[in-house]
């Protein structure tokens, strides 16, 4: 399935839909570009190894943007995340990954990923989206609060899967419904 919605200064539309396997590494580079932004920027605290994004690539569960020919941004989605939200009461989608170029950054291509999920997760019968961010990253927290996402709980100690050690996050999530457009901006 794809879903295209307005995107670029060019005019050319954001393009979403399951990333395939023989588009890992397309993916991979979208994450590690996102990796190198500045710390006080709202993006990504990540690592630079993704094995989950490379156990999920063949799943249906990694989604990559394009403008055109070009990768503009990417995400996970998934059905459960015990590690950081407890055990699954089947009522939610997990976004995990979310990710945008820099050099695309500022052109709301991660609000129309959010919204790409939002319509993902409402499809599948599910009430929630979730997802988690660094507890100690502001920028990204407002950019979420500013989305219409509510902050549910923060939560420490939770293994990294990118890096070794632990970190600490906050949980957000937003109701979405059948027929809805995505977050609110």
């Amino acid at each position: 399935m794809i879903a295209a919605v307005a995107g670029g200064d060019d005019g050319a539309a954001l393009a979403v839909r399951p990333a395939d396997a023989d588009e890992l590494e397309v993916v991979l580079r979208v994450l590690r570009e996102t990796v190198v932004r500045p710390r006080g920027d709202a993006g990504p605290t990540w690592g630079t190894q993704f094995p989950d994004v490379e156990r999920d690539i063949g799943t249906g569960r990694v989604y990559l943007g394009r403008l055109g020919d070009e990768p503009a941004g990417c995400f996970v989605l998934s059905w459960a995340d015990k590690s950081v939200w407890g055990g699954d009461d089947g009522d939610a989608g997990y976004l995990h990954r979310l990710a945008v170029r820099p050099v695309l950054a500022g052109r709301g291509l991660g609000e129309q990923l959010i919204a790409k999920a939002h319509a993902l997760t409402a499809s599948a019968g599910r009430r929630w989206l979730r997802l988690d961010c660094e507890r100690d990253n502001a920028a990204l927290r407002r950019y979420y609060e500013r989305l219409g996402f509510c902050h549910v709980r923060d939560v420490s100690e939770i293994a990294r899967t990118t890096r070794p050690g632990v970190r600490s996050a906050s949980l957000y999530q937003q109701v979405v419904a059948a027929g809805t457009a995505g977050p609110k901006t």
